[in-house]
């Protein structure tokens, strides 16, 4: 089977591109703009929240990338009907970051490369004024998941002598 990726998830798109899979991108989304000069010639699907889910299934991907909070579920399970391995990225819990790990181990073997992605902020504002809630999707989301992630994977990297974890900030790339 031919790799065909199709991301719907910008700062992923940027991951890729930066992995060397630019060549196995097939579609993307229009928020997906980085790098500039290597998305240009990636068909568009809509956006993050609204895919164009006739013009994507035309693409034949056999990998597509997606997140809870940048795509709706209902995108997600409609993409399950036709792509053969879709990507759930952003687990916010422990029961979804072990379901991440397994489920790449199982399908792939291993994990070589873990992306830690800091980046939500559900509230602007004052601190004082922060709800719980919002407080609580904010270390959940960039911290404790980071932490449950790399607790699970980098013990398989380590057992095999190699792997990498990538800290990714809103698209800036700090650390390997």
């Amino acid at each position: 089977m031919t790799l065909r990726i199709a991301s719907l998830v910008p700062s992923l798109t940027e991951l890729l591109f930066a992995l060397g899979l630019a060549p196995w991108v097939v579609a993307r989304t229009g928020y997906c703009t980085h790098p500039a000069d290597g998305v240009a010639a990636v068909p568009k699907v809509g956006g993050t929240k609204d895919v164009n889910l006739a013009k994507l299934r035309r693409l034949a991907p056999t990998h597509a990338f997606v997140n809870v909070d940048e795509n709706r579920i209902e995108t997600a399970e409609a993409l399950r009907e036709f792509v053969p391995q879709v990507i759930v990225t952003h687990p916010c819990g422990p029961e979804e970051v072990e379901a991440l790990i397994s489920g790449t181990t199982k399908h792939y073997g291993k994990v070589d490369i873990l992306v830690c992605n800091a980046a939500v902020n559900p509230y602007y504002g004052p601190l004082l004024d922060i709800k719980d809630e919002a407080f609580d999707k904010i270390m959940n989301s960039n911290v404790k998941s980071n932490i449950w992630l790399c607790a699970l994977a980098i013990p398989q990297m380590a057992e095999r002598g190699n792997g990498s974890v990538v800290q990714e900030l809103e698209g800036l790339f700090a650390g390997a």
